[in-house]
């Protein structure tokens, strides 16, 4: 019998959300480590989620992974740089647009620098 399936399931349920406090850390861990995708970032874009007014104050609530205590638990440090670069309506206005939104694009002007200021790549 797996114990923490057991702590979880034993967990209350928040009837806003229908999650445990457990499965919401993991569902937002989830999500906000999506945001390193720069294919994630365009399907947003293209589908209109970075018109949301529910949804950029979902993001802004999101912020809080920022905080050590939860970034530590972040394996792509860079999902951190793109959710501060989606706060601001130029990237979003910018990433919406198709002829500008390329994935690749995205990629390679954004990361590279994240990752020299993180210690990954060699300056």
């Amino acid at each position: 019998m797996n114990t923490d399936s057991n702590a979880a399931m034993s967990d209350p349920v928040d009837d806003a959300t229908g999650c445990n406090p457990r499965q919401r850390f993991q569902l937002e861990l989830e999500f906000v480590q999506c945001l390193a995708s720069p294919h994630y970032l365009n399907f947003l874009a293209q589908s209109r989620y970075l018109d949301d007014p529910a949804f950029l104050a979902f993001l802004e609530y999101l912020k809080y992974w920022k905080q050590p205590e939860y970034a530590r638990f972040i394996l792509y440090p860079h999902a951190i740089y793109f959710l501060d670069l989606l706060q601001q309506a130029d990237f979003r206005s910018a990433i919406s647009n198709r002829a500008s939104a390329h994935p690749a694009i995205l990629f390679m002007v954004a990361l590279p620098e994240q990752q020299t200021k993180r210690g990954f790549c060699p300056k």
